[in-house]
């Protein structure tokens, strides 16, 4: 049995355990098996680029390189002198002055001067400002209104009003030399500051359960100090120079 162990070794021949001495006979008579040698495989040739496919890939490399287009505007070096817009705007300095910007396009100063049947020569552009202070206004009953002539269809102007605590609007329009005046623009309306502190110093008192207000007292007869308007600070035009826009003319 040793020896048939030793023979299978060396035959390579895999005995199990517990073989009987006929069957290990049998195992090492039985002829020895080929290996199946493994098949050979041809290597599929490198496939090459074909010229047809070049060009393109270049000009996809060309476009890549390229750069890609803004879907916005390229932006100005400079702001423009205009935007073609209808622009008018009142804003609010302190309580006696007050700055206004304008545009107007050329077509709405021809339709001005052709709704009041005159030339350009017979009238005047005119930026007009107005007090409408607690009023609906309808062109016509204002407080007070004061005419500026200006000279260019884009400009600004800090206005001399000198009317603290009122309420402003302006208009750019056309006059004639008889005196109509045709709005073709009209601003915001702007309030322009109190000088000083408020008159009003009665005390009023409120009773309140929650949220609710349950009773308003009427306001103590409490006598406050008078309050004294403060002085107007003198403003020299260069000064409203370098804040941005000359001085308006004398308003006629």
């Amino acid at each position: 049995m040793v020896q048939l162990r030793a023979l299978a070794r060396e035959r390579k021949v895999p005995l199990k355990k517990g073989l009987r001495k006929a069957e290990m006979i049998a195992l090492l008579l039985k002829p020895p098996r080929e290996e199946a040698k493994p098949a050979r495989t041809r290597k599929a040739p490198a496939k090459q680029p074909s010229r047809a496919r070049a060009p393109r890939a270049a000009a996809a490399k060309a476009a890549e390189a390229l750069p890609t287009p803004s879907p916005f505007p390229p932006m100005p070096t400079e702001l423009p002198e205009a935007y073609g817009r209808d622009t008018l705007t009142l804003l609010v300095r302190d309580p006696w002055w007050l700055f206004a910007y304008w545009e107007i396009p050329d077509g709405r100063l021809l339709e001005g001067w052709g709704q009041l049947g005159v030339s350009a020569e017979e009238a005047d552009l005119i930026l007009r400002l107005s007090d409408v202070s607690n009023i609906l206004y309808d062109g016509t009953n204002a407080h007070w209104s004061a005419d500026f002539p200006v000279y260019h269809r884009v400009g600004r102007w800090h206005l001399e009003a000198n009317r603290p605590g009122a309420t402003f609007l302006a208009e750019l329009g056309v006059k004639a030399r008889d005196g109509r005046f045709l709005p073709l623009l009209r601003s915001n309306t702007v309030l322009a500051p109190r000088v000083g502190e408020s008159p009003r110093l009665a005390a009023q008192w409120i009773r309140r359960r929650g949220r609710e207000v349950t009773e308003i007292a009427p306001p103590a007869s409490v006598k406050g100090p008078a309050v004294q308007p403060a002085a107007r600070p003198a403003v020299s035009p260069e000064a409203l120079a370098e804040v941005g826009g000359p001085t308006s003319p004398p308003y006629r």
